[in-house]
């Protein structure tokens, strides 16, 4: 039997399972707001059950046709503002987003990261660090394209290393997992070509993984001194780092248990992720930035995130690859914006890291500034290095440490 359109939305059995159908999802949708995550799926299912509602209550107050028009009206700007916010003129809208990503509320992604991860064996999960059987991903961010890009056993970015060799280990974020770049171009895989015309006897290990910080680095440490024989270990640091610190905290995130707790967010974060109107108020208004705090409180958490940092290196890493006899570099490079000119934080942080007795450190931007503009080492969206970007980092190291 053939229906109508209109036969199918007013036939009761039909009605009742569509219902139950946009309950389900809507609870789907609000389970993953709730652990950390949200889309324009999200938005758009918001706005639909807020229409619902508004359709209803109008009906209950008898509201005249001209009531209905007027707030409908402004329903549905607000919400082609949305779209146009997100996907025209994409402003404001976090990293991750820009990426084709979901919005993360960090605090609930936080609380209920390792519980999913235990779960899913993923690549991401750093701090217990699950074993891959190796994966195949698209290592895509929109401005370039490097398809059939295998992660290794252990999860991480290109070749696992000989175990018969003493292994060099780089530590860091998707600049060390090489983000940007074929898996060949690499720092790791570069300083690997480099060292196997140096040292036979040496093999290197890329544990970069695009989100880390030099906290979520030294568990990595921890997790494969046992399984490697280390003979130097570096870490790669960016400004990202302290961002990183300041919102997820220090050592204190790690929970004995094995999950993380990270600082509790505004309350209102949900709305702010769910609705590009209430991110305009927030940033033009409000005068928030991205971590939806004011200038003078980001100033002050950047100032507690570095000495942590400082604290770290000088009260763990340093005093424990002493013990160990092990080498210790810290390699730290700007990003785009640093490089075109606001470089005040990355200078604040060579230069701490430089006063931290007897703790060697490179400082990447006078080799990069040599190079004409930020376009022929950055990706313009995206932010990471291109190709060229790497070999000059990768370069540097070599110069300074094995030439």
């Amino acid at each position: 039997m053939n229906f109508t359109p209109k036969q199918i939305f007013t036939n009761v059995v039909t009605r009742k399972i569509l219902i139950v159908a946009y309950v389900i999802f809507g609870i789907w949708e609000y389970c993953w707001l709730y652990i950390g995550q949200s889309n324009f799926i999200t938005t758009a299912y918001t706005y639909s059950l807020i229409g619902i509602v508004m359709y209803f209550l109008l009906l209950k107050v008898k509201a005249s046709p001209n009531v209905f028009l007027i707030v409908f009206s402004i329903f549905f700007s607000l919400f082609a503002a949305e779209f146009i916010l997100r996907f025209i003129v994409r402003y404001p809208i976090s990293y991750g987003e820009q990426n084709g990503m979901s919005y993360v509320l960090p605090d609930r992604y936080g609380e209920f990261g390792n519980w999913r991860f235990m779960y899913m064996k993923s690549r991401k999960d750093v701090h217990t660090l699950e074993f891959d059987s190796g994966e195949i991903r698209d290592n895509d961010c929109g401005e370039y394209v490097y398809p059939d890009d295998t992660c290794n056993a252990l999860g991480f970015r290109g070749k696992l290393p000989d175990k018969s060799k003493k292994i060099t280990l780089l530590l860091g974020d998707s600049f060390t997992e090489g983000a940007g770049a074929p898996a060949d171009s690499s720092i790791p895989e570069l300083l690997r070509k480099q060292l196997y015309l140096i040292d036979t006897s040496s093999d290197v290990l890329n544990a970069g993984i695009a989100g880390n910080d030099i906290f979520f680095d030294w568990k990595m440490v921890h997790k494969l001194k046992d399984k490697y024989e280390l003979k130097t270990l570096i870490f790669v640091l960016n400004t990202t780092d302290i961002n990183d610190v300041a919102t997820r905290g220090g050592n204190e995130r790690f929970l004995p248990n094995g999950r993380l707790s990270y600082p509790k967010r505004p309350l209102w974060e949900p709305i702010y992720a769910l609705s590009f109107v209430s991110r305009l108020f927030a940033h033009n208004v409000l005068e928030l930035d991205y971590n939806l705090q004011t200038t003078q409180e980001r100033i002050n958490e950047e100032e507690i995130a570095i000495k942590k940092i400082v604290l770290l290196i000088k009260n763990d890493i340093a005093p424990w690859t002493k013990q160990k006899g092990l080498d210790l570099l810290f390699v730290v490079h700007p990003l785009k914006h640093e490089f075109e000119g606001n470089a005040v934080i990355y200078e604040k942080l060579v230069f701490l890291l430089r006063g931290i007795d007897g703790l060697k450190v490179i400082d990447c931007m006078p080799e990069l500034k040599k190079q004409a503009s930020s376009e022929d080492l950055y990706w313009k969206l995206d932010g990471h290095f291109k190709p060229a970007g790497y070999n000059i980092i990768a370069k540097v190291v070599i110069d300074s440490c094995y030439r």
